[in-house]
This record gives structure tokens, C-alpha cells and sequence, in this order.
């Protein structure tokens, strides 16, 4: 939240003559297939923020939601008007999980019109296209939308410097309970993590951004009107968004200490203050009720019921916190996966010939687990 005092405003969309006549002539002619679609109330967000004192920055969001996100992508000029590279890469799951998984999104999506109706067999002329994969994390199998694929990738147009995101870790979340300790003399702190749901899916993108996420499933072409997994600065448009949620959250609610890690919120609250929360008829830690509360003001979607967890101990950005013991620990699964990527690489009977990516992977799972353990850094 105290970002957006500081922040520079969102990039508005290239003028029209800076792209190919292909992508004007689509645009113009499949008006139909590019649409602003978002279950924001624009209307109330932006009367939330009428106090915030960095008006540009909240100005160039409130356009972004009617009119749509840029990814501060750069056109460049030689890159083909027309490019589809999941013709060449993207072919029905073997998986027929995953084929069901793949079908069953794509109902949904068109279902909320975040993906047009199909168009037809061809891209059309100045669209591009590019691979989707349906991969599998924590047990739980999602769609992905491959923008660094191929010599063209959307991706690639992007300025690395433009899609860094700094989230709320565990040291952040560490900092705000030791002070909630201090002040509670006595009185019993819970925890609490509430789950936005779709989160990056909840913005719209430009309509000419649209016409560079054509996607290809089962031979048929769709429009992706929404902010991709996948995309290089996704995360940081859903938290250009979000960050402004956490400012009315704090500001003008008055709900403190509320953190963000990606699509996670969390906090605490004193165990003695509940407040009843309609939508599922049951009481929640007020923090949290409140929170859900400003939530269906300004997004407008149910939550998940089974997303909105409390406790006096609580997994955490994948840690254990015990308010109770005041200690942070990794879970046992966590500790289970990093003694199983060491093993992999370190292990007597791993080949020495290892890929770099299973180089990196192990390396970013250890230093993850360190975050929290800084005297354990080498």
C-alpha cells in the first residue's frame, strides 16, 4: 500500500498508428473478439480512492480497468505482423486428466467472456499466437500460457527492468507479529489468510494486447481477453491493482498490518474480536470479515469459502507460523521437497552431466527455504 504513494502511472497502449495494418484492419473488422471484461466495480474503487494523494498513479490504474492494461511492451518493427507459435508447438495433453482440465477452463472462460467465442481454424492476419501447457504444482493442475516461447515471444517484448513485483515475504509478516505481540499484554493473537480468487485473471488487457493472446485449443482459435500466467509483467498489473486494494483496505477501512504475497493476503487479529460475515453465515476474525466485505464491494466475485483459513497456527507463503510458540518453521512437506531436489543434484547416484535448468531449480528451492534462516546463508 505505501508503494502507490511513490509509484510512476501505468503506460498507456502505443498510438494506433504505431502498430502493423494488419492488427488495425483486425481490430476494426472482429470488433466483436476484443472486449474489456472485469467483475471490477470501477465506479466504487475509484470513489475509495479519492483521497490518495499520488493522483496519477491512481488515474493511470482507474483507465487501465475501463480501457484495459499495457504490459510496457515495445512494438518492434521487425518482428512479423503475424506470428503463430502454437501451431508449431502446442498439441492436445496426452494426459486425458489434463485434456478434461484444458476443456473444462476453456468452458469457464467463455463462460465469464474472458475468452471470445472461437473464430475459426486460421489466425487471422496481425494476430499472434502463442503455446499453452497445462502443468502440475502442489497437486493441482493449471493452464499456463507460454509468452516466452519462440524467437517472437510476447515476453521478449517487455523490458526486464518493467516486471520485477515486490511482494510481502515471511520476514515482513515477522516484523508486523513481533509488534501485534508487544501490544497484545497478554491477549490471544489468531492468524488469518485470505485467497483472492483469479487474481491475475481479473484484469482486462487492451484490446490490442488481446490481439497478442490468440490461444489454440483442439484446432480452434480463441481471444484471451485477460492478464495471462505467463506473461512476464503479469504479476506486476494485478499488483498495480491490488496494491491500491491494500491502500482503502488500510486508509480509509482502517484494517492494518493487512500483507499481500501474489494472490494470498494475511495478518492478524486479537481472538476476542469476531464479526459475522453474511456470505457464509459464520464469524471470522474482523479483520478478515472486513476484508472480505471491501473485497465484494470492488470485485464483485464469491470467494472460496475453503481459501479464507484462520487459526492461532497457520501455513504461511509455504512456512508454519505458530502464534502461539511464536516460531516460524518449514512445514515437513517443504523440508521433504528440498532434501528431495538436493538429492537429485547432490545425491551418489545423480549423473554428473546435470541440465541447468535442474541446476537452477535446485538452487531457487534452497534459497528459498534460507529466507527466513539468514545465519544458514552461505
Amino acid at each position: 500500500a505505501e508503494a502507490t504513494l511513490t509509484a510512476a502511472p501505468l503506460p498507456r497502449s502505443p498510438p494506433e498508428r504505431d502498430f502493423p495494418i494488419q492488427l488495425r484492419n483486425a481490430l476494426k473488422r472482429h470488433a466483436c473478439l476484443f472486449k474489456i471484461v472485469a467483475p471490477i466495480n470501477v465506479d466504487r474503487f475509484e470513489e475509495l480512492l479519492v483521497s490518495h494523494p499520488n493522483r496519477l498513479y491512481v488515474d493511470s490504474v482507474v483507465i487501465a480497468l475501463r480501457k484495459g492494461f499495457w504490459p510496457w511492451a515495445i512494438n518492434l518493427p521487425w518482428y512479423p505482423a503475424t506470428h503463430d507459435e502454437a501451431r508449431r508447438r502446442t498439441g492436445t495433453p496426452k494426459s486425458s486428466e489434463r485434456r478434461v482440465f484444458l476443456r473444462k477452463q476453456l468452458n469457464e472462460e467463455i463462460n465469464v467472456k474472458r475468452y471470445s467465442q472461437p473464430f475459426g481454424e486460421r489466425l487471422l492476419p496481425g494476430l499472434y499466437c502463442m503455446p499453452m501447457v497445462v502443468s502440475q504444482s502442489s497437486g493441482k493442475l493449471r493452464v499456463i500460457n507460454d509468452h516466452a516461447a519462440g524467437n517472437f515471444s510476447l515476453n521478449s517484448r517487455i523490458p526486464e527492468e518493467e516486471t520485477g513485483v515486490k511482494n510481502d515475504d515471511i520476514n515482513a509478516l515477522a516484523y508486523v507479529l513481533r509488534q501485534a505481540q508487544e501490544d497484545a499484554k497478554g491477549r490471544e493473537i489468531v492468524l488469518f489468510k485470505s485467497d483472492v480468487k483469479h487474481a491475475y485473471r481479473l484484469m482486462p488487457m487492451h484490446p490490442s494486447w488481446q490481439a497478442m493472446q490468440a490461444v489454440r485449443i483442439d484446432g480452434k482459435y480463441y481471444i484471451d481477453r485477460g492478464n495471462c500466467f505467463g506473461g512476464s509483467a503479469s504479476g506486476r498489473i494485478f499488483y498495480a491493482f491490488y496494491s491500491l486494494v491494500l491502500w482503502i483496505t488500510s486508509e480509509v477501512r482502517g484494517v492494518k498490518d493487512v500483507l499481500a504475497h501474489v494472490d494470498d493476503n494475511f495478518s492478524w487479529e486479537y481472538a476476542t474480536r469476531k464479526k459475522f460475515y453474511e456470505p457464509f453465515r459464520k464469524e471470522f476474525p474482523e479483520k478478515q470479515a472486513k476484508l472480505l466485505e471491501l473485497r465484494d464491494v470492488i470485485i464483485r466475485i464469491p470467494h472460496s469459502e475453503k481459501k479464507q483459513e484462520n487459526g492461532t497456527i497457520l501455513t504461511i507463503v509455504s512456512h508454519e507460523v505458530d502464534m502461539q510458540r511464536m516460531r516460524i518453521s518449514l512445514p515437513s512437506d517443504q523440508r521433504a521437497k528440498i532434501e528431495e531436489e538436493l538429492e537429485k543434484l547432490c545425491g551418489e547416484s545423480t549423473k554428473r552431466d546435470w541440465a541447468r535448468c535442474d541446476v537452477q531449480k535446485a538452487v531457487g528451492v534452497v534459497n528459498w527455504s534460507l529466507s527466513f534462516n539468514p545465519l544458514l546463508k552461505p
